[in-house]
């Protein structure tokens, strides 16, 4: 995926209480060779991502780091990187606010490490977004920035599988979950179902247990239920069509699933 190479530095943009704000953004910036040295930063925080092997200087020392590494300086730290014998690119967003520690924190990122990204398209996708709000905006939203941000640390501590997130759903299990969602008046069997996910019975119940929280065919029910109470908001459908649409053949069944869910009938949801 292609970014055009861009940088940006500007004031802060005003904010009642600038929780957190952009200082500036570089999206692919290619350096001529040379060593960045700071040794006391830049007086904010800055997260830098490397296209090419570049020496890092981190918590573990000076290092010849890959392509794909990835590091947040905290407004305390010293900026050491670059190489002297090739051009390299780099991507970056300088930050700093009131809460940015534990912004950082909590999404599981510990400051002045190295770490790595298989893909850096979608921290790329982050920048751009927040690079076009500051420049192309008169009057850049800073609710807007705020949460472009936010989400670009959500995104790195789910890529990296940091932070309080969810374990990635491996992609056999989220086909079956995807499955279940936008066919729930389907009928599947559990065994048509590990067969699609190539897995044995046992392991397709246990792998779907783990990562979505109950077995495939409680959760295509919670689905069908789900879909029936918006449904049941259309008075022009009867339960009975409700139930039909959805896959149920005895009303009956229906209904006592239903109640069994959200501890009210059908028709006690209508009024």
């Amino acid at each position: 995926m292609n970014f055009k190479a861009v940088n940006l530095f500007r004031e802060p943009v005003d904010s009642s209480d600038m929780t957190y704000y952009i200082c500036g953004v570089g999206i692919n910036e290619t350096m001529a060779p040379g060593i960045v040295n700071r040794p006391t930063g830049t007086g904010d925080w800055l997260l830098m991502y490397f296209h090419d092997p570049v020496f890092i200087k981190s918590s573990d020392g000076v290092n010849l780091c890959p392509p794909g590494s990835w590091i947040i300086w905290s407004d305390n730290d010293g900026h050491y990187y670059g190489r002297e014998d090739l051009e390299w690119m780099h991507s970056w967003i300088h930050f700093d606010g009131k809460l940015v520690n534990s912004m950082v924190s909590d999404s599981g990122f510990k400051t002045n490490t190295v770490m790595k990204l298989d893909s850096g398209d979608n921290l790329l996708k982050s920048l751009s977004s927040i690079y076009h709000e500051r420049i192309e905006q008169a009057n850049p939203d800073v609710i807007i920035l705020q949460n472009l941000f936010q989400n670009l640390l959500r995104k790195l501590a789910r890529q990296i599988g940091q932070g309080k997130l969810k374990q990635a759903i491996p992609q056999r299990i989220l086909k079956i979950k995807s499955k279940l969602e936008t066919h729930s008046s389907s009928r599947y069997t559990i065994s048509s179902l590990a067969k699609e996910a190539s897995m044995s019975i046992p392991y397709f119940c246990a792998e779907f247990k783990k990562y979505v929280g109950t077995s495939p065919i409680e959760y295509q029910i919670r689905m069908r239920l789900q879909q029936a109470r918006y449904l049941l908001y259309d008075l022009n459908l009867s339960i009975s069509e409700i139930a039909t649409r959805l896959g149920y053949l005895d009303i009956f069944h229906f209904s006592k699933q239903f109640k069994k869910h959200f501890g009210v009938s059908p028709s006690s949801l209508r009024g």
